[in-house]
C-alpha cells in the first residue's frame, strides 16, 4: 500500500536544514531553501537501478544541476539547468560562429566573463570552488524527483549561487 505524502513529510525529508529521511546527507546549517543550490545528476548506470529512473538524453548524466525551485513539490520533484564544462574548452573556443547559441549559456565562476554579455555568475561561497570552469545551460528547464541527485562533492560543502546570481539564469530562461 503506498504511503500518503503530506507537506510536513515533504518538508521533514526534502527542507534543509534538518534533511531527515534525505537520502544523502546534507552538513549545510545556513540553506533554508534549495533554490540555486549546485549538486550532481549521477551516471545513468548509478541511476538505471532505480525504477523510476529520470529519462534524459544519455549525455546529460554525470553533471552537475543548479536547481531552480526553491522547495520540492509535493511530488518531490524540483526543476533544474544542467551545468556543462564543455569538455575544458570556453564558451567562445565551443561556439565560435553562434552568438545566439552562446547566448543561452552563462558563465559560472572561475570560468570567463560571458564573450558577448560580459555576465559571470558566482557561488555564494568563493572556495572551494566547482572542479571545472562550467557554464549554466538556460536552454531548457528540466524537472526530476530529488532523490536522484546527489552533493557536488564528498565532503559536504554547499555550493551554491549567491542570491544575485541566482536571479541571472531565472531571466534567462524565463523561470
Amino acid at each position: 500500500m503506498p504511503s500518503i505524502t503530506t507537506l510536513a513529510s515533504m518538508r521533514d525529508r526534502y527542507y534543509i536544514p534538518s534533511r531527515r529521511g534525505c537520502p544523502w546527507p546534507v552538513h549545510s546549517r545556513s540553506r533554508t531553501l534549495l533554490s540555486g543550490l549546485i549538486l550532481w545528476l549521477p551516471s545513468w548506470e548509478y541511476l538505471q537501478a532505480w525504477e523510476d529512473a529520470p529519462d534524459f538524453k544519455e549525455d546529460y548524466y554525470g553533471h552537475p544541476v543548479v536547481i531552480l525551485s526553491p522547495r520540492p513539490s509535493l511530488e518531490g520533484t524540483v526543476e533544474l539547468l544542467l551545468l556543462t564544462s564543455f569538455n575544458g574548452k570556453d564558451l567562445k573556443g565551443k561556439h565560435p560562429h553562434s552568438a545566439y547559441v552562446r547566448s543561452r549559456y552563462l558563465p559560472l565562476f572561475p570560468s570567463d566573463r560571458h564573450p558577448d554579455n560580459e555576465k559571470l555568475l558566482w557561488l555564494e561561497h568563493m572556495w572551494p570552488t566547482l572542479w571545472k570552469k562550467s557554464y549554466v545551460n538556460t536552454a531548457t528547464v528540466y524537472e526530476i524527483e530529488i532523490q536522484h541527485l546527489r552533493p557536488y562533492d564528498s565532503y559536504g560543502s554547499d555550493f551554491a549561487l549567491c542570491k544575485e546570481s541566482y536571479q541571472e539564469p531565472i531571466e534567462y530562461c524565463g523561470y
